[in-house]
């Protein structure tokens, strides 16, 4: 004879026979590590299905991924929190990174953004999403007014001097 008893906590159902806890998953989750997790939000259990065993994503039974640090699970996809965008697999901020400056989408061709180099005369950052120079070397100074040797998009930024 089986005594079972079932318990819900929140959106788990408990069912326990003999010292043994069974974990049955509400519509639209899964059990991954004895917890039930929506693979579809889950960023540590990315993508699951089946089982929430395996390691290939296109068997039936699969564990999915873990993001990682500042990624969220959206849909079953790893996507970077936020406003920030994947660029060759780190989340950045497309506003201020200085290698993928006014980076968008899916951070490929047009939409890598531009990297701010440094030239001989210049020390280049990224601002708004756009390239512009932070300091001079050399002799220069930097000072507010007019433009220096900038793109014409942040007018009325800096000068130089000598």
């Amino acid at each position: 004879m089986r005594n079972n008893v079932e318990v819900e906590l929140g959106s788990r159902l408990y069912e326990c026979e003999l010292g043994q806890i069974y974990v049955e998953c509400t519509v639209g989750q899964i059990k991954c590590n004895n917890h039930c997790v929506d693979p579809k939000k889950n960023a540590e259990f990315c993508g699951a299905k089946g089982s929430c065993k395996g390691e290939d994503a296109s068997a039936p039974d699969y564990a999915g991924v873990n993001c990682g640090e500042g990624k969220e699970c959206r849909g079953g996809i790893c996507a970077c929190a936020g406003s920030r965008v994947l660029c060759n697999g780190k989340c950045i901020v497309p506003q201020s990174d200085k290698q993928y400056c006014g980076a968008s989408g899916d951070c490929v061709d047009a939409n890598a953004g531009s990297p701010c180099v440094d030239d001989e005369e210049s020390v280049k950052t990224c601002v708004a999403s756009a390239c512009v120079v932070s300091a001079c070397k050399g002799n220069r100074q930097l000072c507010p007014q007019n433009t220096y040797e900038q793109d014409r998009a942040m007018p009325n930024e800096y000068t130089e001097t000598y």
